[in-house]
This record gives C-alpha cells, sequence and structure tokens, in this order.
C-alpha cells in the first residue's frame, strides 16, 4: 500500500470532523476556546403540556414535551404516571398519558418545582 503524503494526512490524531448536523455547531470554538461548558443549575426549562384526540381513534392524550434531558424524562415521567393514575408510555422524547392529565400534572410540577405551559385549548 502507497504511502499518503504529508499534504494529505489531518493534522488531527482523530481524524476530525467531516460533517454535523447540529445546527449550532461552530467547528472553530474549539480552536478559539469558545466551547460553552454546560451548567447544571440552568437545567430549568418549561414543560408543555398538550392535549389532542386527533390519531388516536378519539381517544384523549395527553402530551408532556421540552424535557432538558432523558434521565429527567424518564424518572419524572414514570413519577407523573404513579401520580396520575394512568398508563401511559414514552414515544421520542415525548410523555404520553392517558385521558386529560393537565390539571394533575400542573399539581404535580408545582411540588416538584418545575415549570408548565399549556399549549392549544
Amino acid at each position: 500500500m502507497a504511502k499518503k503524503s504529508k499534504k494529505h494526512q489531518s493534522k488531527n490524531e482523530d481524524g476530525g470532523i467531516v460533517y454535523s448536523t447540529n445546527p449550532g455547531w461552530n467547528p472553530f470554538a474549539e480552536l478559539n476556546n469558545l466551547v460553552d461548558e454546560p451548567t447544571e443549575g440552568n437545567e430549568v426549562d418549561t414543560l408543555t403540556l398538550h392535549f389532542e384526540k386527533k390519531g388516536r381513534n378519539g381517544k384523549p392524550v395527553t402530551l408532556v414535551k421540552n424535557w432538558t434531558s432523558e434521565t429527567l424524562l424518564k424518572e419524572t415521567g414514570k413519577a407523573i404516571q404513579q401520580y396520575c393514575g394512568v398508563g401511559g408510555s414514552i414515544k421520542d422524547d415525548v410523555l404520553l398519558l392517558q385521558g386529560d392529565q393537565r390539571e394533575k400534572i400542573e399539581a404535580f410540577a408545582a411540588k416538584q418545582q418545575l415549570k408548565t405551559k399549556r399549549v392549544g385549548a
């Protein structure tokens, strides 16, 4: 096998990133020390509560969206299901609960110091 010339070799040992799907990615941020390191204190975000019947054979469903992390979704989602006393599931980072549970979720979120916002009717 032929040896590559030096001008085609990567300066990075990792090979570098060729393409990124992250819309906020800056390829020169690491070189210029502009990388934002996540802090644990600012993870509080507003959960959005949606209510819909479309596409579910007329069955009412409450959707809880805008989770900041997957671990928060799994832990808090299970606790919300138990608090409301209903079944539910997690699909595509969205918590699905059977029935209209928006009032109960708001009460639970107030106890857990989470912010909520109703979206839609």
